[in-house]
């Protein structure tokens, strides 16, 4: 039993770091896996993956899934979906979360970072890891891309990086800010001259500007394919936007984790002096910069709080630096996030669902974000398509298949009502 105890000790200490990390990917394997036999996911972007990569099957006409297409990520998931359906997908992004762990836990060596088990933890458990790790979506596909490039570049193997980081480019456009940041990471830590950072950036950029080709060709060889048609101008208004952009953020961690972060700032902000902020400066900034890119990318299309995903690494990693003397603060932070899984408090809700212009405020108890999340799964359980969809999740606008939607999107823009 001693035995035992001894080590449990080394597992939750860091001590003994190969063991931590096996444990750790053993949780997040017990954790995860019973969601992948629950479907495709509750996103419609799965479904409009799924007949993507069939017209391509059937036709071997590339007709991306949505703009500004994900090339990379339909590549690679069509063996999965057309072989091993939704449970072959859906464990693909398993693995991709497992990467991104793995990846993490390196990082935390790289970079001296206390409270590895916890930032792992913290990672496992988060809500919006959680779901995405156990559907068919590619956002952690994206993130264990840039991890590993980043992972490659620190190690100096430079080219092999740049080709990683480009396809994560080529996984989801957004990638490139994550991309622009984590050089800036490499040239602070590596004695690379920086021509050839600079030279890895052009190279990285180009292979995920080459993911981009066939997107381009099927828009008639325009760039109309970057843009992006919001729709109903009521849905839309300034306060609405912000509201929006508000919301995701505080339930991208749970109204009861957004307050712990807050406490954690306070804390922060008392004991700045105790902190050794000079010895973490890169991690640090390269954090800043990313926070920075993709909040702006959320108040200019307030959709998915999973456009947070990116920064969220770098989030935790911060976290595990800074909070270096405050452990049990850390943990507290870790559950409450895990509580948010299972319960949530609401402050806000839509007149319609999908299509608000106003809501009304208050406070309501729910099921928290992996339980709503899993309700719903179940429910869409038999959907295959964009169609099926809409019609499990009552979908109150015009219903329109996956195929319909390209055309009218592929339009030039001057052709919109």
């Amino acid at each position: 039993m001693q035995h035992v105890f001894g080590r449990i000790k080394q597992i939750e200490t860091g001590s003994n770091p190969a063991l931590t990390r096996n444990a750790l990917i053993v949780f997040a394997a017990v954790l995860y896996a019973p969601f992948i036999f629950m479907g495709f996911g509750t996103d419609d972007v799965s479904y409009s993956v799924i007949e993507s990569t069939q017209h391509l099957l059937e036709t071997g006409q590339y007709i991306p899934s949505r703009f500004p297409g994900y090339l990379v990520y339909e590549l690679l998931n069509l063996p999965l979906i057309h072989l091993g359906g939704f449970i072959a997908s859906n464990a693909g992004s398993m693995i991709m979360s497992i990467i991104c762990l793995v990846a993490i836990l390196h990082l935390c060596d790289i970079f001296a970072v206390h409270h590895r088990f916890w930032v792992g933890v913290a990672w496992i458990i988060h809500p919006v890891v959680w779901v995405n790790s156990t559907c068919t979506i590619d956002y952690l596909w994206a993130v264990a891309f840039l991890l590993v490039g980043v992972i490659l570049l620190l190690h100096n193997k430079i080219w092999w990086g740049a080709l990683v980081l480009g396809l994560s480019i080529g996984i989801r456009l957004s990638s490139f800010m994550a991309v622009g940041g984590l050089l800036v990471l490499a040239a602070i830590k590596l004695p690379q001259p920086k021509v050839k950072i600079i030279a890895c950036g052009v190279l990285a950029g180009a292979v995920g500007a080459a993911c981009y080709l066939p997107v381009y060709l099927y828009s008639h060889q325009s760039f109309h394919f970057l843009g992006y048609t919001f729709g109903n101008p009521a849905q839309w208004t300034p306060y609405l936007r912000l509201g929006r952009f508000v919301y995701k953020n505080i339930y991208f961690w749970g109204l009861a984790g957004t307050s712990m972060l807050g406490v954690i700032a306070a804390v922060l902000l008392i004991n700045w002096k105790k902190i050794p902020l000079h010895r973490y400066l890169p991690l640090l900034g390269v954090t800043g910069m990313l926070a920075v890119g993709y909040e702006l990318l959320l108040f200019r299309y307030p959709f998915e709080n999973e456009y947070l995903l990116s920064m969220l690494p770098f989030v935790l990693l911060s976290l595990g630096v800074l909070l270096a003397r405050f452990k049990r603060l850390l943990i507290a932070f870790v559950i409450v996030l895990a509580a948010y899984n299972f319960v949530s408090i609401n402050i806000a809700k839509p007149d319609e669902a999908f299509n608000a212009t106003s809501a009304s405020y208050g406070l309501w108890l729910e099921k928290g974000y992996l339980l709503s999340d899993a309700e719903l799964r179940l429910k869409l359980g038999p959907a295959r398509n964009i169609l099926d969809w809409q019609e499990y999740m009552d979908w109150k606008g015009e219903r329109r298949s996956w195929r319909e939607n390209m055309e009218l999107y592929n339009q030039p823009a001057e052709n919109y009502d």
